[in-house]
């Protein structure tokens, strides 16, 4: 699986899941609600508005996350600037759809805290395979390690257990290195 059909699959999965709760939630209560049967149109309208909300903080959570800059200080005010103006947008059109905007704001802010680990996950999973390949060129490029047979296979041994499975070094880094019993 390519890096990037990763990186998409949990970005929708994280939007799914952001968006699925309250999305059961709010369909339940327009289906068993008695005075709101009829008005299947409203219920798609307020599903568009929750899964685009989640896709928003998926996104804003994603790029929150991954990013090594101090992002938290400009994706929460810019996130409840978004529900403050989307809140009274729906407010505004009809008092009885405040309960509409609290969920919406639910709905982004699961959607942003889930998408904001998983992202912080993905940037640290480069950095340790930044610091092995390091580690591999550090050790490398040591003369004394690299002509005692000993010291190369506790290296060899050391980096099995570190990364789980062998020639760690040899396929980051493409180096044809002849093996320590030759």
């Amino acid at each position: 699986m390519s890096p990037e059909s990763i990186l998409i699959s949990r970005f929708l999965m994280v939007a799914v899941l952001g968006f699925l709760p309250f999305g059961i939630v709010v369909s339940a209560y327009y289906i068993f609600s008695s005075e709101r049967r009829r008005k299947l149109g409203d219920l798609i309208n307020i599903i568009i508005i929750l899964f685009a909300l989640a896709l928003l903080g998926a996104c804003a959570g994603f790029a929150g996350g991954m990013s090594r800059a101090s992002a938290v200080g400009d994706v929460i005010p810019a996130m409840f600037a978004l529900l403050g103006g989307v809140s009274l947008y729906i407010f505004g059109l009809n008092m009885s759809r405040g309960i509409i905007a609290s969920v919406s704001s639910a709905c982004l802010a699961l959607s942003l805290f889930l998408a904001y680990s998983f992202g912080s996950q993905l940037r640290h999973k480069g950095d340790e395979y930044r610091d092995l390949r390091n580690w591999c060129m550090t050790v490398y490029t040591e003369p004394d390690i690299l002509t005692d047979p000993a010291a190369l296979a506790r290296f060899n041994t050391d980096l099995m257990a570190q990364v789980g499975f062998g020639d760690f070094c040899k396929s980051v880094l493409r180096w044809d290195l002849p093996d320590s019993k030759t």
